[in-house]
C-alpha cells in the first residue's frame, strides 16, 4: 500500500490489516506443524508397518490392473471382438472375463489367448451369450485365498 494511503486510513484500519496479517501468519505456522506431524506419523507407520509391507500392496495392485490391461490389449486385438459387451478384471493374477458374446467359441477363444498373457496364472472365464444366463464364479475358499496371495507375494503371510 503506498505511503499516502497508510496515512489517510486512519489507525483503526492499521490495526485492523496488522491483526489479519498476524492471524495469516499464525494459520501458516499451524498449517506447516499438522504437515510435518502428518509426515512424522506417517514415517512412524511406515517404520512400524514395515515399507515393504505397503510397497507390496501397491506392487500387487499396480500388477493387477496391468495384467488386465494386458489382456485386454491381447482380446480385444481382433477389432470384431464386442469391447462394449466385455469387462476384464484381474486379482492375484487371476483374470476374470464376464459379459455377453454373440457366441459361446468366442468366449472360449477369448479365454484361451487370456490365458496365453504373461502373468496370468488362471482364468475365469465367466462370458455367455445373450440370453442365457451369466455364469458365477466360485467363491474361494478362505485358505485358497491366502494361499495364492501367498504364491503370488513370494512369502509367507
Amino acid at each position: 500500500m503506498p505511503p499516502l494511503a497508510r496515512i489517510i486510513e486512519g489507525p483503526r484500519r492499521r490495526r485492523q490489516r496488522a491483526a489479519a496479517a498476524a492471524a495469516a501468519r499464525r494459520r501458516r505456522r499451524l498449517i506447516a506443524g499438522v504437515a510435518g506431524l502428518f509426515a512424522a506419523l506417517l514415517g512412524a507407520f511406515a517404520a512400524t508397518r514395515g515399507r515393504r509391507h505397503v510397497d507390496d500392496l501397491m506392487a500387487r495392485q499396480y500388477d493387477d490392473v496391468t495384467l488386465a490391461h494386458k489382456v485386454q490389449a491381447e482380446i480385444f486385438r481382433d477389432r470384431s471382438t464386442p469391447k462394449r459387451s466385455i469387462s476384464v478384471n484381474a486379482a492375484y493374477g487371476v483374470v476374470y472375463l464376464r459379459g455377453e458374446v454373440p457366441d459361446p467359441r468366442l468366449g472360449r477363444e477369448l479365454a484361451e489367448a487370456a490365458e496365453q498373457v504373461e502373468g496370468v496364472e488362471k482364468v475365469e472365464n465367466l462370458l455367455h451369450a445373450p440370453g442365457t444366463p451369466a455364469p458365477s464364479a466360485p467363491a474361494p475358499a478362505p485358505a485358497a485365498v491366502k494361499r495364492r496371495m501367498r504364491e503370488h507375494d513370494g512369502h509367507a503371510h
